[in-house]
Formats: C-alpha cells, sequence, structure tokens
C-alpha cells in the first residue's frame, strides 16, 4: 500500500495528465480535495496553479503560486506567478517574479525563457538577450527557440526571428503555431522610409470672392462631416463589442477562446447523438421542436461564451485563422454542424427528415471538439 507521499504523487501525476489531455477544469477538481489533506504540499499548490492558467484564470493562479512560494517552492511557483502575471498585463511585477526564478535555479533553461517573455513587452533586446541563454542551456527545446523568435521580432530583427522560428520548427515539425509565425512574417510588408514633409508655409489670407467657399467648407465639416463621424464611431464600437480590438492575444485569450468553442462543440454532439438515438428507426415530427431547442441552446451558448471572453480573446476571423488554426477550424466546424442540424429540423417538420443528415451534423461536432481539443494540448505542451 503506497504511503502519503506515493499518494499525492500519484494524484499529481493524474491530475497533470488531464491538464495535458485539454482537461485543466477536471485537473483542479482532483487537486482540490489534495490541498486539504497536504496544505503544506508546494507541488500540490503549484500544480493547482498551473492548472488555473491552463483554464484561463490567471488570478487564481497566481492565488496558487503564491501559496507555494511561501512553502519554499524553489523556481516552479515563481515561474508560475510570472505568467500569471503577464497575463493580468502586470509586467513589471512579471519581470520581477522571472528574475526570482532565474536567481533560484540558473541552470534551468524554463526560468530564462520565463523571464524573456516577461521582459519583451519593455525591454525587447534584454529580451533577446535572456533568450539566447535559454537557448544556450537546451539547445535541443523549441520553446526556446520559439521565444527568442519572438522576442527578435520585438526589436524588428525579421531575419534572426525566423532563423529561430525555423529552428523551433526543425525541432518540433507538428508546431502550427510557429508555423504560422513563420507565414506572417513571410507576409510582412516592407518597411517603408519616413516620407519626408515639405516646409509648412503660411497660408494667404481668403479673398473676398473665396469666404463664401470657405463658409460652406465650414457648413460641411459641422453637418455632412459630423454624421460620417457618427457612422465611423458606431462603426468602431460594434467592432470593440465584437472582437475587442486593442488588446493583447496572449496564452490565457487563446485558451478561453478554445474552451468556449469545444464547450459549445460538445453541447452541439451531445443533443444531435440524443436526437439521433431518439429518432432510431423512424424519428417523429416531435423531434423538430426537440432539434430546433438543441440549435436555439447551442446558439445561444456560443454567443454567450463569445461576449464573455477575457479582452483581447474576441479576435476578427482572419486574425484567428493566421493565430490560432485550429480554433477557426473548430468554429467553422460548430457553424456547419448547427446549419445541418437546423437543416435535418426543417426537413423533419416538413416531414422529410432523413438520419444521415442528422449523422454529419454529430461527425461536424464531434470534429469541432477535436479540434479544440488538440489545439489546447498544443499549447499546454509547449508550456511544460
Amino acid at each position: 500500500m503506497a504511503g502519503p507521499g506515493g499518494s499525492i504523487d500519484s494524484v499529481l501525476v493524474h491530475a497533470a495528465r488531464l491538464t495535458a489531455e485539454g482537461r485543466p477544469e477536471s485537473a483542479i477538481a482532483v487537486l482540490r480535495p489534495v490541498i486539504e489533506r497536504y496544505p503544506d504540499s508546494s507541488a500540490a499548490w503549484c500544480r493547482l496553479a498551473a492548472a488555473h492558467l491552463d483554464a484561463g484564470a490567471p488570478a487564481e493562479s497566481l492565488a496558487a503560486a503564491k501559496r507555494a512560494m511561501t512553502l519554499g517552492e524553489r523556481s516552479w511557483a515563481h515561474r508560475l506567478a510570472s505568467l500569471a502575471l503577464l497575463e493580468l498585463g502586470r509586467y513589471a511585477e512579471a519581470v520581477v517574479s522571472a528574475r526570482e526564478a532565474v536567481r533560484r535555479d540558473a541552470a534551468d533553461w524554463r526560468c530564462h525563457v520565463a523571464l524573456a517573455e516577461a521582459l519583451v513587452h519593455d525591454t525587447p533586446a534584454e529580451a533577446v538577450r535572456v533568450a539566447r541563454e535559454a537557448v544556450a542551456l537546451e539547445p535541443d527545446e523549441a520553446r526556446a527557440h520559439e521565444v527568442l523568435g519572438d522576442s527578435t521580432v520585438a526589436t524588428h530583427d525579421w531575419l534572426a526571428a525566423e532563423r529561430a522560428y525555423r529552428a523551433a520548427l526543425r525541432l518540433d515539425p507538428g508546431n502550427d503555431v510557429v508555423a504560422a509565425k513563420i507565414s506572417r512574417l513571410a507576409r510582412r510588408p516592407p518597411e517603408r522610409p519616413a516620407p519626408r514633409r515639405r516646409p509648412v508655409r503660411p497660408a494667404a489670407p481668403p479673398s473676398a470672392g473665396e469666404a463664401g467657399v470657405g463658409w460652406s467648407r465650414v457648413g460641411r465639416g459641422l453637418f455632412g462631416r459630423k454624421r460620417s463621424g457618427g457612422a465611423r464611431f458606431g462603426r468602431a464600437w460594434f467592432g470593440r463589442v465584437l472582437f475587442g480590438r486593442g488588446q493583447r492575444f496572449g496564452r490565457a485569450q487563446r485558451v478561453a477562446l478554445y474552451l468556449a468553442v469545444r464547450r459549445a462543440a460538445a453541447w452541439e454532439a451531445a443533443g444531435t447523438l440524443v436526437l439521433l438515438i431518439a429518432g432510431l428507426p423512424s424519428p417523429s415530427g416531435l423531434l423538430a421542436w426537440v432539434g430546433l431547442g438543441v440549435v436555439v441552446f447551442v446558439v445561444a451558448l456560443a454567443v454567450h461564451g463569445w461576449l464573455g471572453l477575457p479582452e483581447g480573446a474576441r479576435v476578427a476571423p482572419r486574425t484567428l485563422s493566421t493565430r490560432e488554426p485550429r480554433a477557426a477550424v473548430g468554429a467553422v466546424l460548430l457553424g456547419v454542424s448547427v446549419v445541418v442540424l437546423l437543416g435535418w429540423t426543417v426537413l423533419l417538420a416538413l416531414g422529410a427528415g432523413v438520419w444521415p443528415i442528422l449523422l454529419a451534423a454529430l461527425v461536424f461536432a464531434a470534429a469541432a471538439v477535436a479540434a479544440c481539443s488538440l489545439g489546447l494540448r498544443r499549447i499546454w505542451a509547449a508550456d511544460r
């Protein structure tokens, strides 16, 4: 029979496995009883902080990491705190925490990666230096090269950034995130020299014949342009509500987006499966109302999840397709599944519903869940 140490170790391994499988909420549920029974286990608090971070809850992650610090954890808690502070936008504090991790464990390349990620926002040149130290410590680690590429992008050293990204891709050929970064570098428009400005000369006073023209321009500015400005303001406000432009699209935003799409897709798959089973061998017309209810519920869940995303997670579709292609694929598959289910509902109401259409909706929803789960695994694997 395993002793207390073996018992807690096995639970921590199980929690780590759940997180790697894209189930951080389950990992948190597993860890809470362990924390209650072993409140002085710094490893358990660190594992809880990592699970909260993966679940898109940086504030809870920071609190758990601080608790691990008070229990004397060496450097892991400081790295986790730095990541959580970055997601909260507290960059100066993230640098302090990451520097402490490096001071405590200078031989761990992950501490240098955490410091480079924290420094890149305000001092990118120093971030490049620290990222190179991480690469020197672990040259076969793709994550170190990727962070070096991110740091050199911030310094506008495009050639060095591409070299770092390609080195990361050679070490991890299936990393779609790095491949997307290389693609964005290739599509980057060439920098243009600053235009030379002509000296400003004082304008001559308008003549008597031009005075009327001047007043007509004032009138257009007061009335015609005011309406145009209001329209532009309305479009800008609508864009900020839908897409939240101008905010950082970081790790917490990506995780929250994947979780929102996967949640809606999972309910879509579950509802479609229930309809498929209930409709065998021949669906009843009453199932049309159930199908309509499933469509309305999933659409409402998707809209609620989209509007409830953290700041910066509501990016435009084109941006999403380049930064997180799996999330974009999952969202498209979910939309197709909803449309197919709605079509089946209409056909069933007309007396022509057939089960292969419902099966197609189930396949699309399951594919959306798989795409989002794979994307989450990629994000969390990069942090291990």
